[in-house]
């Protein structure tokens, strides 16, 4: 009765952030389907090429510091004050130490993305301070159990983005680089709304605290190489059929992605209104409530993956144009992969945040990127599949990963009743 009644008192919070996710996502879409319809589609490539830069930039640069810094909150209940600080000058920190490296090996990353201007990718990488504060933000949000903020405020960037643009592209030639600016323009309006909200946790003047920034280290390097392998393996697939099949195939493949990534969004959203409750440690109720949550978030995704297979055809077409069928083979053959992946998050975060097996994560991740790596170039280079043979051993790779952690949980909770 206990894990029933903490579910209802939940719903209302769950509900919320499912709502503002949702349209968020929406709203991000839409911003995809507007380059789209007014750029083609090689301009929905380059803009696919720019965010997965930021993408890039963000979760792999900071090595991890943003979820060692919730750890050490969640763990070592060390005062926000001092989190937040520290938080800033990581940022400051690693954003210069990015961005220098970034600029010294630019003959080496920038081949990967020969579909779109440098001078774009180097804004990112100047503005990459501001992309590990917005990390921080979203993990020390979650710890706080104000998870809520995060998608309030990506969903109005979003509502801004879309109706700004709109109004652009009614009444002026197509330009890309209106979008790309916004988007690097909503780093720098949203730092002030990230550091008031920190610092009215406690209402204390955020403190570096040199300690701090040392166990986030440590906790977080070891969360990073789970984290970054996780991302890898989403993204290697796309570097490859830039590489290989030029910016057209990936703006196809992209699309494809991101309407099935959306399942992640019903994860995120019941996740996140329960996981104070679910990580913190000595109580028999959180493992109850974990199973719980884990079933009805199952449960909600088929229903979603079910839909998406139904209405796939009917929203490309409608919204991306007739030319965006071409995605749907790949689209049908990635649902399987992250559906099963979205439904081993659960498992992977249990062990990184309560058990400390957040290794066994790196391992198995690490070994699925590996696989996926080998799957995509028999796929293109052996067999000429193009994205559809892509999105087939993506699929199969995110499978296989997701079911390894799954069982590992299994048995580490099995062992530890």
């Amino acid at each position: 009765m206990k894990v029933l009644y903490s579910i209802i008192r939940g719903l209302k919070g769950s509900s919320y952030i499912f709502l503002f996710q949702s349209l968020s996502i929406l709203l991000a879409l839409a911003l995809s389907a507007l380059v789209a319809r007014w750029g083609g589609v090689t301009a929905k490539g380059q803009f696919d090429l720019f965010t997965l830069w930021c993408s890039l930039v963000q979760d792999i640069g900071f090595l991890g510091l943003g979820s060692g810094l919730l750890a050490v909150y969640t763990i070592k209940k060390v005062k926000m004050s001092e989190i937040h600080g520290t938080g800033i000058f990581l940022s400051l920190l690693m954003g210069g130490f990015v961005a220098l490296v970034g600029f010294l090996l630019r003959p080496l990353w920038l081949p990967l993305f020969s579909g779109i201007s440098p001078l774009y990718l180097y804004l990112v990488l100047i503005l990459s301070p501001l992309l590990f504060y917005r990390l921080v933000w979203i993990n020390l949000a979650l710890g706080i159990g104000k998870a809520r903020w995060i998608h309030l405020y990506s969903f109005i960037l979003n509502l801004l983005a879309v109706i700004i643009l709109f109004i652009l592209y009614s009444n002026f030639k197509f330009e890309l680089k209106w979008a790309l600016y916004f988007f690097l323009g909503t780093l720098i309006l949203g730092a002030p709304f990230y550091f008031y909200h920190l610092q009215s946790t406690d209402h204390c003047r955020p403190r570096v605290s040199l300690q701090v920034g040392q166990k986030a280290f440590r906790n977080g390097i070891v969360i990073y190489f789970g984290f970054a392998f996780n991302i890898l393996h989403f993204k290697i697939d796309q570097f490859m059929i830039n590489s290989v099949l030029g910016t057209e195939a990936l703006s196809f493949y992209a699309l494809a992605a991101r309407l099935g990534e959306g399942l992640f969004l019903i994860e995120n959203a019941v996740v996140a209104t329960y996981w104070a409750q679910i990580i913190n440690p000595g109580s028999h109720l959180n493992t109850k409530l974990f199973w719980k949550v884990s079933f009805l978030q199952g449960a909600i995704n088929l229903c979603a993956v079910a839909a998406l297979y139904i209405l796939g055809p009917w929203i490309m077409i409608s919204f991306w144009g007739p030319e965006f069928s071409a995605s749907y083979p790949a689209f049908c053959w990635l649902l399987p992969g992250i559906f099963i992946w979205s439904f081993s998050k659960l498992f992977a975060n249990l062990l990184t945040y309560k058990f400390n097996f957040s290794w066994a994560v790196s391992l198995f991740t690490g070994l699925g990127l590996l696989l996926n790596l080998g799957l995509n170039y028999l796929m293109l280079y052996k067999f000429n599949q193009g994205i559809q043979g892509v999105a087939i051993a993506s699929s199969i790779s995110y499978s296989i990963t997701a079911m390894a952690i799954g069982i590992f949980a299994v048995i580490v909770l099995h062992r530890l009743k």
